[in-house]
């Protein structure tokens, strides 16, 4: 009821609270749009988006699913571009995170933020958190997608390093791996090794 007429989708995010949701990298270019979206952080809404698909003929989309539809075709060709020119660099990020992430690639999607780590189709992290509390041993895990934001200083920075400095790029990496995997309220595998990370570039 509170959608403008002009969003297309039912935009939805799934969270432990509405201060977490808030923050997503995601919801900073939907609230310029002045678009509305769900909050959801009821255990069983990691399933009811699948399983329900549409309401009153609007799709379900979650604002972590990629492409939201918020690109002109003029934007998602300059995006198709961008993703080209920088396709070793991603190669070079999906290497060096090794079986961390299904996927690299590039996101219009995250504002003024650099990273966003989202899954890939099937379950979700809501769902893995679920599994995990419920029935432990089955290992589930969400395979993941780190987004990068091509226009953050961050980025430059990293990019920079990859040509001159390849040692020290792998550890940006890796720091963007960490620093998704907060955003999105998830646990990092070796907090000691993260920070002593972050400290040796200070070295």
């Amino acid at each position: 009821a509170a959608m403008p007429e002009d969003q297309k989708y039912i935009y939805y995010a799934n969270g432990e609270s509405r201060e977490r949701l808030g923050q997503l990298p995601q919801m900073e270019k939907l609230q310029q749009k002045g678009y509305d979206v769900l909050f959801m952080t009821d255990e069983v809404d990691g399933f009811v988006p699948q399983t329900l698909g549409k309401y009153q003929e609007k799709e379900l989309k979650s604002i972590t699913a990629g492409d939201l539809g918020l690109e002109t075709e003029e934007e998602k060709k300059a995006a198709e571009e961008k993703s080209e020119k920088s396709k070793q660099t991603l190669d070079f990020v999906k290497k060096t995170l090794g079986d961390k992430v299904k996927d690299v690639r590039l996101s219009d999607n995250l504002g003024s933020h650099p990273v966003s780590v989202v899954p890939a189709e099937g379950m979700t992290f809501e769902m893995e958190k679920y599994f995990k509390a419920a029935q432990p041993e089955l290992g589930l895990k969400a395979k993941r997608i780190l987004e990068i934001n091509v226009d953050h200083p961050a980025f430059l920075t990293f990019e920079a390093a990859r040509l001159t400095d390849p040692e020290r790029a792998k550890k940006y990496a890796e720091i963007f791996y960490n620093q998704a995997q907060l955003i999105a309220g998830l646990p990092i595998d070796d907090p000691t090794a993260y920070t002593d990370l972050l400290c040796s570039l200070w070295q």
